[in-house]
């Protein structure tokens, strides 16, 4: 007696072969995320390049506290950078930038060392969005979790490779709102934004203002503090 399942044949019943359910990475566009046998997991140990190659945070001073409780209009963080030859061409490989302005005259794949002598040719020019990605960065450090609202920019100087910047953001407002809905309360920023150099190194000549605008950041969970107690005596 057959036995299901089975298959009938021209002359011929066979049992049928149970085939397995194709896996939703078999694919070529899946087969990067397809996750590892549970074989090789457990034999070789977690890789720890990931977490190797992720950049530190930036340095950031300034009066704004971090974690966002306590800011008011007045406050300041910065932070500073020198942006080298071959950040200007990851970045410009990242978004498809290839504009020759940002790439250096120097042979492709030759390293750049950051405190190198100038050379003759100019150096390339600081892609704009690049260096006003400095604002994100302090926002970012300062307080995990907030929410870019709006930037206005405005390209006052080119930056070339090799300087050393300074970008600055200052407050100038906050609102303490509470979403509708029940979607929570935070508090709604908005600050000054520049970065600038000195000629002659720090402290040491006039201040070069390259980037200036306005930026608008949504702090959640960011409260008002309560009004300090009166005192009873």
């Amino acid at each position: 007696m057959l036995r299901p399942p089975f298959r009938l044949g021209l002359g011929s019943v066979r049992p049928a072969r149970r085939r397995a359910a194709p896996s939703p990475f078999a694919s070529s566009a899946f087969a990067s995320f397809a996750p590892a046998s549970s074989s090789s997991s457990s034999s070789a140990p977690p890789s720890s390049s990931s977490s190797s190659s992720r950049l530190p945070p930036p340095a950031v001073v300034g009066t704004i506290p971090r974690g966002g409780g306590g800011v008011r209009a007045g406050q300041h963080a910065e932070t500073t950078r020198r942006f080298t030859p071959a950040d200007l061409r990851a970045f410009g490989s990242l978004v498809g930038d290839p504009n020759p302005i940002h790439l250096s005259a120097q042979e492709e794949g030759e390293e750049e060392e950051r405190d190198a002598p100038p050379s003759q040719s100019p150096p390339p020019i600081v892609q704009g969005m690049l260096a006003a990605s400095l604002f994100s960065a302090i926002f970012g450090t300062l307080v995990p979790g907030c929410v870019y609202r709006d930037q206005d920019l405005a390209f006052l100087n080119p930056v070339p490779a090799g300087i050393v910047v300074t970008a600055r953001v200052a407050v100038t407002s906050v609102r303490h709102l509470r979403l509708p809905g029940g979607r929570g309360r935070g508090a709604a920023v908005t600050c000054a934004t520049t970065v600038a150099s000195e000629k002659g190194g720090e402290g040491g000549g006039e201040e070069t203002v390259h980037v200036r605008g306005e930026a608008r950041v949504w702090l959640p969970g960011v409260l008002e503090e309560a009004p300090p107690e009166a005192d009873p005596s």
